[in-house]
């Protein structure tokens, strides 16, 4: 083996000397540079580029690229251009160019040869950054944006110039002057209210519009769109955010359950799709359903479904029928046994032996006082207003001087709870009272 040491490149890394002279001597196209096996590698740069080197990098291309329209213009087709737009950067297929006739093409007529195309390699200057390659922006112009407004203003300036043409036509049809200094307003200005009317027209008029759907329907249905709601109204889906509300379709756009099933149905202000199946025909049609499975069942021969005209005459039929015997069922009832309905009619409380007054009682029969009662406060321990034993008066309204006792004022009776027979008895009760007297002192 030989004892030759190895050759040091210029990173300072060691090179095998029982490499190739072809391998390790560098041509003379990319200079003297010594020993070294870079020539191998892929020629590219390490540096990594940002969205603002990217930017720059895209510009100068976009320079470039106006700077070879403005100078290099053609008139002779290359063999190998591109057919359509005659650019040597690529083929017919690729070509990004409005297509044009046969008579006006590139490759035939020589006219109006594009130029080519400057190509961008971001591998010559460097990496592409994170950011660099997730730039959804990368290459916008924003003053490209400033046509878009200029367009649009000149819409705008259009638009109120036609507005203040049918103004002015409306205003000298009606025999009015346009006198601007008269009321130091413009006759042919046009107002905000004008303009948000016209605007309000061009609204109505998307809205009325209907859109070609397809799918099941095939390309031959057209859906409207009155299912689009207005802006200011509340989405269904935002009506009640709970995780057991009812299931919204955002396909369809519908939501059948109600909302709110914890509520009065009358004060929702949202009850449902469903909802609409209680109300209109559809209450009628299912009336008529219902009609047509019993007359089935009976054998008759009909069809909701196959013969709706003939369903609807034996609904009107059998509407017409039922009520004509409602009306001879009560003139029968009415001839029986009278008509009730002009004689006075009692308190509708009663009429059943109860009201809506709620009290509870007792077992021994009297009323239990209510909570608003019982939180009264009681203005003596004594119990007023009862007058046992069929007694007028009270215990102690009457005193008997003769006796030195006290009685009940109605009867003249001094017997404590003894039963009050009026004031006709009371020359008895006296008496009787001085014999009792008389016994207990002869005792």
């Amino acid at each position: 083996m030989s004892d030759k040491p190895p050759s040091i490149d210029q990173d300072g890394k060691m090179i095998n000397p029982h490499n190739p002279e072809f391998i390790t001597k560098v041509p003379w196209y990319l200079g003297n540079h010594g020993p070294t096996l870079k020539h191998h590698n892929i020629q590219k740069s390490d540096h990594v580029l940002s969205i603002a080197e990217t930017d720059d990098i895209i510009n100068q291309k976009v320079i470039a690229q106006q700077k070879s329209t403005e100078t290099k213009i053609r008139t002779v087709f290359k063999k190998g251009s591109c057919r359509n737009c005659g650019a040597t950067t690529h083929q017919e297929k690729d070509c990004l160019e409005r297509p044009r006739s046969s008579k006006k093409a590139a490759w035939k007529s020589g006219i109006d040869i594009a130029s080519d195309d400057v190509i961008l390699d971001f591998s010559k200057h460097g990496k592409l950054s994170y950011d660099a390659k997730r730039d959804n922006w990368q290459g916008y112009d924003a003053n490209e944006y400033q046509e878009v407004i200029a367009r649009h203003e000149r819409l705008e300036v259009e638009r109120q110039k036609d507005a203040a043409e049918a103004s002015s036509l409306l205003v000298s049809e009606s025999g009015e002057k346009h006198d601007e200094g008269a009321n130091g307003v413009d006759p042919t200005a046009l107002t905000g209210k004008e303009d948000f009317v016209y605007r309000d027209e061009d609204v109505r008029d998307f809205q009325g519009t209907i859109i070609p759907q397809g799918g099941v329907g095939g390309a031959g249905m057209r859906v409207t769109v009155r299912n689009l709601r207005i802006r200011e109204d509340t989405p269904k889906y935002l009506r009640n955010l709970s995780l057991d509300s009812a299931f919204y379709d955002p396909k369809s756009r519908s939501m059948r359950a109600n909302p709110y099933p914890n509520s009065n149905p009358e004060e929702v202000p949202y009850a449902g799709d469903n909802f609409l199946r209680y109300t209109g025909d559809a209450v009628k049609l299912a009336q008529n359903q219902v009609l047509c499975w019993d007359m089935q069942s009976r054998g008759e021969n009909i069809d909701i479904l196959s013969n709706p005209s003939q369903a609807e005459i034996l609904q009107k039929l059998h509407k017409a029928k039922k009520e004509e015997q409602k009306v001879t069922i009560k003139e029968e009832l009415l001839s029986k046994y009278g008509n009730g309905g002009t004689k006075q009619l009692a308190d509708p409380r009663l009429i059943l032996g109860q009201s809506e007054y709620y009290s509870e009682f007792t077992p021994d029969g009297k009323r239990k006082q209510s909570a608003s009662e019982r939180q009264m406060v009681a203005t003596t321990k004594y119990v007023e207003d009862e007058y046992p034993m069929n007694h007028s008066s009270v215990w102690g309204s009457f005193y008997d001087r003769s006796l030195a006792s006290w009685g009940y004022q109605c009867c003249r009776s001094t017997l404590k709870n003894s039963y009050c027979v009026g004031q006709k008895s009371q020359p008895s009760i006296q008496s009787s009272n001085h014999n009792n007297k008389r016994g207990f002192s002869d005792i």
